[in-house]
């Protein structure tokens, strides 16, 4: 089934997203789904919630392949914070600076319902933050020091202070 991107302002990018089972046959068929939608709008990750179901999933492109991710719970995170540009699926032609850990603990089940626990590193770091946030309704444009290129759409009850230089 093609999936489309859900954007700002839509209400439900700011859910909390709902913890799941992934051994269970609906979730498992959803995969494919978010792989299609991740590489059709040539994403490095995308959480389930950008295609309007708010679970606790997400995929990232990672140099081995698509990795899936439930449940996902960063446990801790680096002193050290890097500064980066960001933009998202659901935020199309904005882009900011976002301080991030440089590196993050992070705890997770996979697609058999094996529970890890692994430090991500740099890049890797970086998206999992993303995508992690997309799961707790907290959008690349609320950490943000500034931006870069474009303008945030308005949300009703939300303000965003950087403007575009």
């Amino acid at each position: 089934m093609k999936r489309t991107i859900v954007t700002l302002p839509t209400p439900t990018l700011r859910e909390q997203s709902t913890i799941v089972d992934p051994t269970a046959p609906e979730i498992r068929a959803l995969l494919p789904d978010l792989q299609r939608a991740m590489f059709h709008y040539n994403g490095v990750g995308i959480a389930a919630c950008q295609v309007g179901i708010n679970q606790r999933i997400f995929l990232i492109n990672t140099d081995s392949g698509v990795e899936a991710f439930f449940n996902g719970t960063i446990t801790s995170g680096s002193p050290e914070v890097m500064e980066d540009e960001e933009g998202c699926l659901s935020v199309p032609q904005v882009y900011g600076v976002v301080p991030r850990h440089q590196w993050v603990d992070f705890e997770y089940d996979d697609v058999n319902g094996t529970h890890h626990r692994i430090r991500a590193t740099d890049f890797f770091a970086r998206v999992i933050q993303h995508e992690t946030d997309h799961t707790n309704g907290i959008l690349f444009v609320d950490r943000a020091t500034t931006f870069t290129r474009g303008t945030p759409p308005v949300e009703p009850g939300r303000e965003h202070h950087n403007h575009a230089t």
